[in-house]
Parts: structure tokens; C-alpha cells; sequence
């Protein structure tokens, strides 16, 4: 099979996705620099913003919705959708927050709980490190 070549970026769609750089950029050191306090309200504009007026996947998001779970009524649907984009917003202004904290700020504001079980097995490996697998609980991404 012949590998597929990919079409040049026009100098346009350059200009475009910079000027989109530069705007993520800068929300995200607004971000960082604002109170922890503030974060949910814009969590929630961004929700409404995406998921109200932009619509962005929204009838892809009430469709998966719709496959899982027949039982619950569109209105149910509709909320929970609504409810997953205002977590996800969240998620992603919490970790635009975290990429400017200190290994210290971090380890003085996230608690890590290890069984004792596997702490015990960590310590008898000693340095030679090790591939511990998880379910995927809370800010994974820290």
C-alpha cells in the first residue's frame, strides 16, 4: 500500500492556527494566574459556551448517550451531557493550572494513597523502578 502524502498547509491555515495558539496560549496563562476560587464559574461558561452556543458535538455526545443508555428520557440525556462538558472544562482548566506548580506546591496539594501492600513491594525493588497499573481515579494526568 502506498503511504498517503499530505497536502501542504496553506499560508492562510498557518495565520489561522497560530492566531488559535496564541489565543489557547493566553487563556492558559490567564488561567494560571487567576484564583483557584474562579475556576468552576469559568468551567461553567466554557461549558456553555461549547456545548449551547457552539454545539460543538453535541449531537454526537446525545447520540453515544442515546446507544448507552435508552432507558433514561432526552431530558436526562440532555443534562448529563451538559454535566460531562462542564466536568471535562474543568478537568482541563485544572490541568492548565497544575503545569505552573512546583514539584513542592504539588506535593503539598495532592495526596497520593498507596495501599500498604504495594507500598511494601515498591520498597523491596529498591531503584530498579517499576509499571504499576491502576484504575483511573481523579487528575491521572498529574
Amino acid at each position: 500500500m502506498k503511504p498517503q502524502s499530505r497536502r501542504p498547509v496553506s499560508s492562510g491555515r498557518k495565520v489561522r492556527y497560530y492566531i488559535e495558539y496564541l489565543v489557547f496560549r493566553g487563556i492558559e496563562m490567564a488561567i494560571r494566574l487567576m484564583p483557584e476560587i474562579f475556576l468552576v464559574g469559568i468551567a461553567r461558561f466554557f461549558a456553555f459556551l461549547g456545548f449551547k452556543v457552539l454545539r460543538y458535538r453535541r449531537a454526537v455526545s446525545l447520540g453515544n448517550l442515546a446507544a448507552a443508555f435508552p432507558e433514561k428520557s432526552a431530558a436526562e440525556r440532555y443534562r448529563l451531557a451538559y454535566r460531562s462538558y462542564r466536568h471535562f472544562a474543568m478537568l482541563m482548566l485544572e490541568f492548565m493550572k497544575l503545569t505552573g506548580w512546583s514539584l513542592e506546591k504539588l506535593e503539598r496539594r495532592l495526596e497520593l494513597d498507596i495501599p500498604p501492600e504495594v507500598q511494601e513491594w515498591l520498597d523491596r525493588r529498591g531503584q530498579e523502578g517499576a509499571i504499576v497499573v491502576s484504575g483511573h481515579f481523579g487528575n491521572w494526568e498529574v
